[in-house]
């Protein structure tokens, strides 16, 4: 079956563009993950390649593998080959171009903290992993989007509402893995304190950001707002609020991480 076979081709925009957002996210996503290698010669040219050798491929499976696990927790209802090659979904690459992104930031920011070990790399990997995709499970609650409905009705701007969601989730991420890696249960601890504590302040900007510029957006309003609408069409193909959204994601997220980025714990450790 010539649509479901891989042809370089078909990553041209004028062929198909759906593929060619999700081949450039891919390649993109490797060169953010391999932007930070760095060749230290004094041990000799030979162990600075072989050491470039085994981290790049260690990173490039465990991409791999962010990739698979992010895009069964969101897309599980949706099959590439069918959205690619047959309906040239571009609300799909979109997606897909989202995760793949915030699975190479994920992935940098752990090569950096995991100081050259890759028993370090591999539990950091399995921690973030378990935490984005955690993350990924609450788009449902603070969004009145349904992605699967958007997908089907191939709304591209809902579909960037979904991106800006996941880099957000990326950036409170990221900015919590900034602990001393000496125990992994005073790391996982303090992450997960340092998550907790995003996740209290993240409403309060949301709010506040959302009243500030005149965006009705919160919890209470999502559940009557669903109330009033027709149960038929929820959310419209034509609606194009997604790119508001995804911008109010991303601006919370980065002030959020401002505010608890600046929390150190220093010798302090919670009683449990």
């Amino acid at each position: 079956n010539k649509s479901r076979s891989f042809s370089l081709k078909s990553i041209f925009p004028h062929k198909n563009t759906a593929h060619a957002i999700h081949m450039t996210a891919r390649i993109l996503g490797l060169a953010i993950i391999l932007s930070d290698f760095s060749f230290f010669l004094s041990d000799g040219l030979f162990m600075a390649l072989f050491d470039f050798f085994i981290y790049s491929i260690s990173l490039i499976i465990l991409y791999g593998l962010s990739i698979y696990v992010f895009e069964s927790i969101a897309l599980y209802n949706f099959s590439f080959s069918d959205e690619i090659y047959k309906r040239k979904n571009i609300s799909f690459a979109s997606v897909t171009f989202g995760l793949s992104i915030s699975s190479a930031f994920i992935l940098k920011k752990i090569f950096y903290i995991a100081q050259g070990s890759l028993i370090n790399l591999f539990f950091l990997w399995l921690f973030t992993t378990v935490l984005f995709g955690f993350a990924l499970k609450t788009y449902q609650i603070i969004t009145e989007k349904n992605l699967n409905q958007t997908l089907l009705q191939k709304n591209n701007f809902n579909a960037i509402s979904h991106i800006g969601f996941s880099w957000s989730w990326t950036l409170l991420i990221t900015s919590s893995l900034d602990v001393e890696i000496n125990n992994y249960t005073r790391f996982m601890t303090f992450s997960i304190i340092q998550i907790i504590l995003s996740i209290i302040i993240f409403p309060i900007f949301y709010s506040g950001i959302s009243y500030i510029f005149g965006i009705q957006k919160s919890l209470i309003t999502k559940k009557s707002t669903q109330a009033n609408r027709p149960t038929s069409n929820v959310i419209g193909s034509d609606d194009k609020t997604g790119i508001n959204e995804a911008l109010l994601f991303l601006t919370t997220a980065y002030f959020t991480s401002m505010i608890s980025g600046q929390v150190h714990f220093g010798s302090f450790y919670p009683p449990l």
